[in-house]
This record gives structure tokens, sequence and C-alpha cells, in this order.
């Protein structure tokens, strides 16, 4: 026991000039690992947010451009009610965007909605076609 204490004794300075600082070292590295965990959670968010941005972007870009041209019918023919005409315009343009198209004109109190198959590229009146609802889980 007399020994340890003597031990104790003479190295208790070098002991804690050696001890002091790697502990200091260890504190700074223990703080600046939460603070780098808490920035890349954070990076990580911004890095998602803006990939959704993009997709979003470029999925409303697609679809504005397909209904922009598949809705560009010319008015004189819409004015004249000219379903037949309409259905051509439909025929010409891609509809694999759309679930199913239609034409509407209000003629005194007659609504003459029609409606454009493009399996059989006709317009006819009827009732709309059925859209499957498909909810995801």
């Amino acid at each position: 026991m007399r020994l340890f204490r003597a031990l104790q004794d003479r190295y208790r300075f070098e002991v804690a000039v050696v001890v002091v600082p790697l502990l200091a070292i260890l504190a700074l590295q223990y703080v600046s690992s939460r603070r780098l965990a808490e920035v890349e959670v954070i990076a990580s968010q911004t890095t998602v947010a803006r990939y959704l941005d993009e997709v979003t972007a470029e999925v409303r870009h697609v679809y504005q451009d397909a209904a922009q041209e598949m809705l560009d019918v010319p008015g004189d023919v819409l004015a004249g009610k000219q379903f037949e005409e309409i259905a051509r315009h439909f025929a010409r343009t891609d509809t694999s965007t759309a679930r199913f198209l239609f034409a509407g004109a209000l003629d005194g109190c007659l609504c003459l909605t029609r409606y454009y198959h493009p399996s059989t590229g006709a317009i006819e009146i009827g009732a709309a076609p059925v859209v499957s609802q498909e909810l995801l889980q």
C-alpha cells in the first residue's frame, strides 16, 4: 500500500497533465459527433425534399403538357358542336394519360355530353364510363 501511495504522490502531476487533455479531446469529439448527427439528419431531409420537388415538377410538366395538348380543341369546333371533329382531335392526340375524355354543350335546357372512347375512337352520348377507384394501402 505504501508503494502505491508513493507512486501516486510522485506521478500525480504527470497523470493530470496527460489525463486532462485526453478528457478534453474526448468531450470535444463527443460534442462534434452529436452536432454532425444533427446536421446529417437535416441534410438528408433536405435532399429528400429537393428530390421530391424535382419529381413533382417533372410529373406536373408531363401531365400539364399532355392535358394542354388534349384540351386544345379549336373554339369554332366547340362552338359549332362538331362532336365528330372533336373525336378526330382526341384520336390525333396521345390520350394515354387521361382516364376518359368528354365534350359537353348546353343547348337550352338540354345538356349534350358526349364521351370519347379511345379504344373505338368514337364519341357517343351516354353515361360516364366507370372509373375504378384504387386505394393505395
